[in-house]
């Protein structure tokens, strides 16, 4: 299973639970994107680009299901990203999504 590219990012950044900043825990996983962290949001360091292919999508929701930030939700029978500025590049849709509908890159 791959790792969370956001939590390397955090956890490289605060090795020590102790040395977070306004009550991020990397030691316990827990991140809250809006709270800063040195003097500048994880919002403006981590962007992520949300590529989706409805064609491809059968409307199984599981992406729906797995996503931690509730990017997705289903419409007409198919996902939509509707939140996808929240997206944490997790890539936890992708890796459920057994019909390739999903990419997310990098911004």
């Amino acid at each position: 299973m791959r790792r969370c590219r956001l939590t390397a990012c955090v956890a490289q950044a605060i090795p020590h639970a102790s040395d977070t900043p306004d009550g991020v825990s990397a030691q316990l996983g827990i991140i809250n994107l809006r709270r800063t962290l040195f003097g500048r949001t994880l919002e403006a360091v981590m962007g992520y680009k949300i590529t989706f292919d409805a064609d491809k999508c059968v409307g199984c929701g599981q992406c729906v299901d797995i996503c931690p930030v509730s990017v997705w939700e289903m419409h007409d029978g198919k996902s939509d990203p509707v939140n996808a500025e929240e997206c944490l590049g997790c890539e936890s849709c992708t890796g459920v999504c057994e019909h390739d509908a999903i990419t997310i890159e990098e911004d």
